[in-house]
């Protein structure tokens, strides 16, 4: 298993202990992590494209970010395109996020697009880097509810 796989595994594990329902999402869990190809190279940007899908759906439910939601979809295409390489996306993403456009519950969710690209820069500058990077996605995923990193794994085993 990939070393950011597992720091995501064993980070949903913990959350799971502290929450009601755990049984059900350890099983979730235990699932989702069965059904990944983990021999897959593109698994880890699989993954980072299924993070900026769960908060284009967090996006449309939670009230609090519908009210961000111009500013979040910008942060969601600039991280894409990051994604696919432009340089330029990814520096334009890191200003937006130094800049305060987002406050209260929505800040968490605005940081998600540059978690996802500072893992795959983790990835291919600082390997070592890559389970912490891992587990700072997973934080801020938590902000969109608490099975949202869950759901993206599961969006992946599909």
């Amino acid at each position: 298993m990939p070393d950011w796989v597992a720091a995501v595994d064993q980070r949903l594990r913990w959350l799971a202990r502290r929450r009601r329902g755990r049984a059900a999402m350890l099983r979730r869990l235990t699932r989702a992590m069965a059904a990944l190809p983990h021999d897959d190279p593109a698994l880890l940007e699989r993954f980072q494209h299924a993070c900026l899908q769960r908060l284009e759906a967090a996006m449309a439910a939670n009230p609090v970010l519908m009210a961000a939601r111009e500013e979040l979809a910008h942060r969601v295409a600039l991280a894409r395109a990051a994604l696919a390489g432009d340089e330029e996306a990814r520096r334009a993403l890191e200003r937006r996020e130094d800049e305060m456009f987002l406050g209260g519950d929505a800040f968490g969710a605005g940081r998600v697009p540059g978690r996802a690209v500072w893992l795959a820069m983790m990835a291919k500058a600082v390997p070592e880097e890559i389970m912490p990077a891992s587990v700072a996605l997973v934080n801020d995923l938590q902000t969109l509810g608490r099975d949202a990193t869950l759901r993206a794994l599961e969006a992946m085993a599909r």
